[in-house]
This record gives structure tokens, sequence and C-alpha cells, in this order.
């Protein structure tokens, strides 16, 4: 799913690209509360924007936890399905 916003302040669409291999981990529900819930002033389409915002790098950083060094998760995959 891409949603796309325009920062009101640089007029330049970005993406917000949601991966569903995100909502498998534990911590994202978590992740997508607490950003819900943090208090930001503002008309109601710039506090989406700026949760949406918050929530994007959030979520970039999750995924860079979680897959980061994928393919030496395949090796050791492969590796252990031969051993089986």
């Amino acid at each position: 799913m891409v949603v796309q916003f325009v920062n009101p302040l640089s007029k330049v669409k970005t993406s917000f690209k949601f991966s569903n291999l995100w909502d498998d981990k534990d911590d994202f529900l978590g992740l997508v509360v607490n950003t819900r819930q943090l208090p930001i002033d503002g008309n109601p389409m710039y506090r989406f924007t700026k949760r949406l915002g918050l929530l994007k790098s959030k979520l970039k950083s999750l995924h860079h936890q979680h897959t980061s060094h994928i393919t030496s998760y395949v090796i050791e995959a492969k590796t252990r399905w031969t051993a089986i």
C-alpha cells in the first residue's frame, strides 16, 4: 500500500510504503499505538501527516533492525536446510 501526502512546508510529494512483514513483528502494534497517541497540535490533516511521518521513520528503523543482513540469513537457512 502506498499513501502519498504533501508536506505543507516543502510541497514535495513523499510516499509512505507499508510492508506486510511489519505487522508480524511483536512491537509493530505498540509502535503504531504510541505514535498515534502522541500529542500534536494543529489541524486534523497536519496531525495526520505529522504522525504518518513519525511512524514512517520508526517503521524504517524497525525494518532495518529486523531485515538487515538478509543475505546472511538466507545463507544460514540454506545451510540448515541442507543439513536436515
